[in-house]
């Protein structure tokens, strides 16, 4: 995984903090997106860390246009993790059926 402070410089930066989450969240959050860090089609660069209770994602990109690209699909990426996490749950206390 790249770190933040190892990122090449480049014109355009973002830095977002998920806090307070579960340990156990945090581990799969981690799990899921730190394979994805690096470089992003040339781009950009993006670099994921742990943070005592949260996950520090950090983003520099050559133009603007790349740094919202690569912030929208690493946020969706998290809101996508946190939904299959939710159903896998849901599935395994059996509170919800499956629909055929």
């Amino acid at each position: 995984m790249t770190r933040g402070n190892s990122l090449p410089e480049r014109p355009w930066s973002a830095t977002v903090r998920l806090r307070d989450l579960p340990e156990e969240k945090l581990d799969r959050l981690f799990r899921a997106l730190g394979p994805e860090t690096g470089d992003v089609a040339g781009k950009s660069t993006v670099a994921l860390e742990r943070e005592p209770g949260g996950v520090l994602l950090q983003v520099r990109a050559d133009t603007s246009s790349a740094l919202r690209a690569s912030l929208n699909a690493y946020l969706k990426w998290v809101i996508m993790v946190d939904a299959v996490e939710s159903l896998a749950e849901t599935v395994a206390t059996g509170a919800a059926s499956p629909k055929p």
